[in-house]
């Protein structure tokens, strides 16, 4: 469906070949139809057609506390829509898979089919960096505070790596705040730079 969405969206106006039958389509028209199939309006939406291509703040709004853990299309959607906006986006897709809230329940072979997937989405050498924090929440392990600062110090070598940094942040126990510390100390850095 979205292939041929792409396909209407490229030639508006012009005869196009759904199923058997030949039929004209205007981009009017198609805008009401896509008002009525979200899968459609998405893809116009996606390619800048209707509205705007949506900005990484509004992309944080939309999955922050809402991410769809029992809707396997819509996490697939996801995390290839964040792959498309590219920078951090990933990897805040990446926080919000392994942070699972205490209100959902979620098996432990789907919570690493779900990662599994958002890792052979993409790559990144920052993936295989906090690939350990990443586990230690789906196996509902905490890393040591030494593991965590030195994957952090890894991690340091990749400005605006925010996410990721997040995510080592919140995976060990950080007893003498020495990981918070660290992770502030990071982020001044990446901003001092810019």
């Amino acid at each position: 469906m979205l292939k041929m969405v792409c396909l209407w969206i490229k030639t508006p106006n012009k005869p196009i070949k759904y199923g058997t039958a030949k039929a004209w389509i205007s981009f009017a028209s198609l805008h009401s139809l896509a008002k009525f199939n979200p899968p459609i309006m998405r893809a116009l939406n996606n390619q800048g057609y209707i509205g705007d291509k949506m900005t990484y703040e509004e992309f944080y709004y939309s999955i922050d506390c809402k991410f769809p853990y029992h809707d396997e299309s819509e996490w697939k959607r996801i995390i290839e829509l964040s792959i498309e906006l590219g920078e951090d986006a990933p990897f805040l897709v990446l926080h919000e898979i392994c942070r699972l809230p205490a209100s959902e329940k979620l098996r432990q072979a789907k919570h690493l089919e779900m990662y599994n997937y958002w890792k052979q989405s993409f790559a990144s050498p920052v993936q295989d960096i906090v690939e350990p924090a990443s586990l230690s929440y789906i196996h509902k392990n905490k890393l040591t505070d030494s593991e965590a600062l030195e994957i952090m110090d890894k991690l340091s070598e990749f400005p605006k790596s925010y996410n990721a940094l997040q995510v080592v942040l919140f995976s060990c126990p950080d007893d003498d705040e020495l990981v918070d510390e660290k992770y502030e100390s990071i982020v001044a850095k990446w901003k001092s730079a810019t």
